[in-house]
């Protein structure tokens, strides 16, 4: 039977010890790293539907108040985000997540000579208007099936007069793009797809829908 010498006993404990000292400090290291990307690298995307969101809580509380407007969903458009980026949110009420998003164009009366975005509600402005929206009926015009809109806040009060309606055109893209998209005369539109999908939400509820045009940046 072999013996292990005295001498070499010290040496191996070391060896030991030196082995997993490497390895406690490459585990807090990694650790490390990980929370530095965690609490770091937010992705743009999260943070715009996170406004959504709590847009959507303030239109919660709006129609549980008015009683007379669906509960389930509510359809939020935030200005802030390019055009070629969705901007257009389904919002499920009940669980306070976001169901569907897509493209939606503006007015062109909203772009300006400096490039910031301008809400305006007089009639043949082209522009979009800032504010609240009840869903009304649809009909098939000449962008084929559309929805009426009416304006709930003063800010959009002339939308109906304005002609101001939710439909689709084939200018809109089916997906996000890195440039601006076509405008509109002051309608949202989107394209024909997307308006598929909305209708099936609007379908789903017996109450007007409520959808909110805002400027979240």
């Amino acid at each position: 039977m072999l013996k292990t010498k005295p001498v070499l006993v010290p040496i191996i404990l070391l060896l030991l010890l030196l082995m997993l000292g490497i390895s406690i400090y490459s585990n807090k290291h990694n650790a490390t790293a990980n929370n530095h990307t965690t609490n770091n690298t937010i992705p743009a995307k999260p943070i715009k539907q996170l406004k959504a969101l709590l847009r959507a809580k303030q239109l919660k509380a709006f129609v549980y108040k008015k009683k007379n407007y669906d509960t389930t969903y509510c359809f939020i458009i935030n200005m802030a985000i390019p055009s070629g980026s969705k901007r257009m949110y389904v919002i499920d009420l009940k669980q306070d997540s976001i169901v569907y998003s897509c493209l939606v164009a503006h007015g062109s009366g909203s772009n300006t000579a400096k490039g910031a975005f301008a809400f305006n509600n007089t009639v043949n402005s082209l522009a979009t208007a800032q504010g609240k929206y009840s869903i009304g009926h649809s009909y098939y015009g000449n962008f084929g099936l559309a929805y009426k809109l009416h304006g709930l806040d003063a800010t959009n009060s002339n939308a109906y007069s304005r002609y101001i309606v939710l439909h689709a055109h084939s200018c809109v893209p089916s997906n996000e793009v890195a440039y601006s998209i076509c405008n509109s005369w002051g309608c949202p539109t989107v394209n024909s797809y997307s308006l598929t999908k909305l209708t099936q939400y609007i379908n789903q509820c017996t109450l007007p829908i409520i959808m909110d045009i805002n400027y979240m940046p």
